[in-house]
């Protein structure tokens, strides 16, 4: 009891209050249980990281092999794009291309209205930020013309979209 008493006088002194021994009891307890759930806790949150790191590797998608561009057909590869960016009507995109240039990624038609290229006769005047290159590219000018048709038809390709009822 004199433990108590000289433990409230010290506490009453400093501006705590009085407390009793045994709460101060209780409270170190419970301050050494949630250190050791901490400590327990930092352990499971490492292990549970790691072994979702593991479980990460082991379910990502197999990368897609790599395929040689250069012997396959045009139209397989407009096919292969449109597949790649969830594109449902491949098809199309191949009837355009074939309307548009004849399936000719170096097409192009140059006069003083426009300068078109590739195989969907991207027209550089109308598109200045896109050069040539790009537009001579079969992959880019594919992902950039399902673009266009997602935000707005098939006006790009008045003519060719008429002529095949495209819409």
């Amino acid at each position: 009891m004199r433990n108590v008493t000289l433990i409230c006088v010290f506490l009453v002194a400093f501006g705590y209050g009085c407390v009793k021994k045994t709460e101060l009891d209780v409270v170190k307890n419970k301050v050494e249980q949630l250190e050791f759930e901490n400590y327990k806790l930092s352990r499971e949150v490492a292990f549970l990281s790691e072994r979702l790191v593991q479980l990460e590797a082991m379910c990502a998608p197999e990368p897609e092999p790599e395929v040689d561009l250069a012997s396959m057909s045009v139209a397989d590869r407009i096919r292969r794009v449109a597949k790649q960016e969830g594109y449902q009507y491949p098809e199309k995109l191949v009837r355009l291309a074939k309307c548009e240039s004849g399936l000719n990624p170096h097409a192009k038609l140059v006069n003083r209205r426009e300068r078109s290229y590739g195989v969907f006769q991207i027209n550089l005047k109308a598109h200045r930020h896109i050069t040539r290159a790009q537009a001579t590219d079969v992959e880019w000018a594919t992902r950039w013309s399902i673009e266009r048709i997602r935000m707005q038809g098939f006006r790009d390709w008045k003519i060719c979209s008429r002529k095949m009822r495209l819409r």
